[in-house]
């Protein structure tokens, strides 16, 4: 933006109405986010560590209570309102509702309309609206929305490049059979030492916690890793196990579990079909995968629904990875 003075009006900032998240749609009244504007996200700073959005509800129409990983502010320029969720209080202009992260809140339009400012300390919970960063209250415990969340994930991994592959005719060629078995091999290594650094930075959260030993390595058949590998595929394979040096306890377990021992265990049997290289399946006919799930799930439990928000955001970055991962993989196999 040049060094004028100019006057953006409200309504040339694009809106969005509602919001697609954990299966369902949910009304947002108006919500115009700034960065949205050409001009003002121009003016704002890059790397802003705050998001603003213009806001309104018509009379009685409802944000639904939901929560979400970061603290916001809601700064009511004009009408009335109501804040519902973990506070009940009438609102109006002038009031600024102060929302912890994880936090249940929503709104309720009074009779002039409730308008505001949303202020977001990090980045815009609606910036992408294909991927808001909030878990509604309406859809169940938190819990279940994170397991549907996942479920759905997982679905969209077998709708993915590398099954077609095992059925479009792309292996019958023997040179690209063996790019893909040996990547195959690749990824199997990775899941172990990424099941290994689970074990050595385990740190138990409560004294009744399943034990990593329950899903011990120590006498799982490792397939040998293959030479000259691909280096995008490598560091892709490598970000798990780093992972479990960075995260909580039941964050690790998690993303190990939930999202790569479970797309390993759906895609290896396949695999083997296909591939008839049977020495990789007592990867999954172990129990290292199932006592994972179990240990995960009996963790997700009993999280608080702060916690499940920031869980959610780590499940997508892990499928995102596992969808690079396995769209390489794929990618590496069709090359000519």
């Amino acid at each position: 933006m040049d060094r004028e003075i100019r006057i953006i009006n409200r309504e040339v900032i694009p809106l969005i109405q509602e919001v697609e998240q954990g299966g369902g749609v949910h009304e947002l009244g108006e919500l115009r986010d700034f960065r949205w504007s050409e001009q003002l996200r121009a003016f704002m700073p890059d790397a802003a560590e705050f998001s603003i959005s213009w806001v309104q509800l018509e009379p009685d129409e409802i944000l639904e209570p939901h929560t979400h990983p970061i603290q916001t502010m809601l700064v009511i320029s004009g009408g009335s309102g109501k804040v519902i969720g973990d506070l009940r209080l009438p609102l109006k202009k002038g009031d600024i509702v102060v929302v912890p992260a994880g936090c249940a809140h929503g709104f309720v339009g009074g009779p002039e309309r409730l308008s505001g400012l949303s202020i977001q300390f990090g980045e815009g919970l609606y910036s992408d609206p294909k991927n808001a960063r909030v878990i509604f209250s309406g859809e169940g415990t938190v819990f279940e929305t994170t397991s549907k969340y996942n479920q759905a994930r997982l679905d969209e991994f077998r709708r993915g490049p590398i099954f077609e592959i095992l059925t479009d005719g792309t292996l019958d060629d023997p040179r690209k059979r063996q790019v893909h078995l040996d990547n195959l091999r690749r990824w199997l290594v990775g899941y172990r030492r990424a099941l290994v650094s689970f074990q050595a930075s385990w740190r138990p959260e409560r004294a009744d916690d399943l034990s990593p030993q329950d899903c011990s390595v120590e006498s799982w058949p490792t397939p040998a890793d293959p030479q000259n590998g691909d280096v995008v595929l490598e560091a892709l394979t490598d970000w798990f196990a780093h992972r479990m040096y960075v995260l909580d306890s039941h964050e690790k377990a998690a993303i190990l579990h939930l999202v790569l021992g479970q797309a390993i265990e759906t895609y290896v049997p396949e695999a083997v079909s296909t591939l008839g290289e049977r020495d990789l399946l007592p990867v999954v006919e172990s129990r290292v995968v199932h006592r994972g799930v179990e240990l995960s799930v009996k963790q997700l439990r009993s999280q608080t629904p702060g916690a499940h928000v920031r869980l959610q955001q780590l499940l997508r970055e892990a499928w995102d990875i596992m969808g690079a991962l396995s769209n390489r993989m794929a990618a590496l196999a069709r090359a000519d």
